[in-house]
């Protein structure tokens, strides 16, 4: 049978009144923790991992999946819990997903501790009956972001060495002791330059925990399974969008699959490809490098290895077109502006290529709408890309304006300048 708690939480000088149930036995995370893996202390991460995603919880699982560790996977009464045991609850993941013993459960007395640093916007004071252990302190919107924040970004400006404030260590102390490790937290909403909250915890080794008011075996009934070492899982890919791409390169292209989150590169035929981003487990984007005419394999890469070869998951490379539209032959009066436009379409075979980058260009001194004599133009989804008008107040008689994309012949229009 599982044990609730029964009492109902409530904040109170920042600690949490509840009536604590029997203490679980040390190191019991529900779960059989094993080895530890992913960067723990005394290391600490060789990078400052951000991402920038929207999602706080998507910026902490991308940074876990380039160290080895899968996703966190929250309990279903995350969003009801009050920020001191949000805090609990997400450095247990933190510990437990990585092979560590969870804290078991928050003190009145350390939450009081913890309470004094979040309303200084400061480390917490250590308890004088304390044996071992450590506080942290961080303004943040979040407690997700405040993890974020101490786990992936704690650098000391400007040096940006991760860790190097010791936030990340105390998450994740694990001095082999024989006493528990017991908690407090403390939390100011807005008590940080009346606009950031202020989230303070205790990490103490041996506390007196008599008066635990939350404790993490209860907490174990709302997880859908027991918390354990979370592996990142090798990537997948299982499909391609667009499937065919430029042998000039530099076609944008989508890839679905699972475990794409830290994905470090893409091959396409054994060749990286560029500007590779990665927000979701479940999808990236890249730019497609030059290859020759035919299909290439596509595979990405983590840390935990690279996505196995499919004849399935491949772009087709073929040899880009520029096609004109309109006349080749334009004429216009001196001192005026051409009334039509210079237009191309883009293709691979009878596909339209988009995003790709038109360079249109003019001789003989003439200049385009806006000033200069040449200017790039992006295609649309159609594959066409127009470009600007073309003034006609210079001296020549004739004009060449020639468009022009990797790979592929340039386009030209032969402008006749009668007085």
């Amino acid at each position: 049978m599982r044990t609730r708690l029964s009492s109902v939480l409530a904040i109170a000088a920042g600690a949490m009144v509840l009536v604590a149930p029997t203490l679980p036995a040390y190191g019991d995370s529900g779960s059989g923790t094993s080895s530890t893996i992913g960067i723990v202390p005394p290391n600490d991460p060789g990078y400052f991992c951000n991402p920038q995603l929207r999602q706080a919880i998507d910026t902490i699982d991308y940074c876990r999946a380039v160290e080895g560790v899968g996703p966190m996977v929250l309990p279903d009464n995350y969003g009801s819990l009050p920020p001191q045991a949000q805090m609990l609850v997400v450095f247990n993941l933190e510990r437990i997903n990585r092979g560590l013993p969870p804290i078991v459960g928050l003190s009145q007395s350390l939450d009081g501790y913890a309470q004094q640093g979040a309303d200084a916007n400061d480390d917490p004071p250590f308890p004088p009956d304390g044996n071992g252990g450590g506080g942290i302190w961080d303004a943040n919107t979040s407690t997700l972001g405040a993890d974020d924040a101490f786990m992936y970004t704690d650098d000391c400006s400007p040096h940006n060495v991760v860790g190097c404030w010791g936030h990340r260590d105390n998450i994740l102390i694990d001095d082999n002791s024989t006493d528990p490790l017991d908690g407090g937290g403390g939390f100011t909403l807005r008590g940080y330059n009346s606009q950031l909250n202020s989230y303070t915890f205790e990490f103490i080794y041996g506390y007196p925990h008599d008066d635990l008011v939350f404790t993490w075996q209860d907490e174990l009934s709302h997880f859908a399974s027991p918390p354990a070492v979370e592996r990142v899982q090798p990537p997948t890919i299982t499909a391609i969008r667009p499937s065919l791409a430029s042998t000039a390169g530099g076609t944008t292209f989508d890839v679905r699959g699972t475990n794409l989150i830290s994905t470090k590169a893409i091959q396409v035929g054994g060749v990286r490809a560029t500007h590779v981003r990665c927000e979701t487990e479940t999808s990236c984007t890249a730019r497609a490098p030059a290859h020759a005419a035919g299909a290439a394999e596509v595979r990405a890469t983590t840390v935990a290895g690279t996505s196995p070869l499919s004849r399935h998951m491949q772009l087709t490379y073929a040899k880009p077109a520029l096609k004109r539209i309109g006349s080749a032959r334009r004429s216009v009066r001196e001192g005026h502006t051409m009334s039509k436009p210079f237009m191309v379409r883009a293709l691979l075979g009878s596909t339209p290529l988009a995003h790709v980058s038109v360079s249109f260009t003019s001789s003989n001194g003439a200049y385009f709408t806006g000033g200069g004599g040449s200017r790039t133009v992006p295609t649309g989804r159609s594959g066409k890309a127009t470009a600007p008008k073309l003034n006609a107040d210079y001296q020549a008689k004739r004009v060449t304006v020639t468009a022009r994309i990797p790979g592929a012949r340039a386009v030209r229009w032969e402008v006749r300048i009668h007085r």
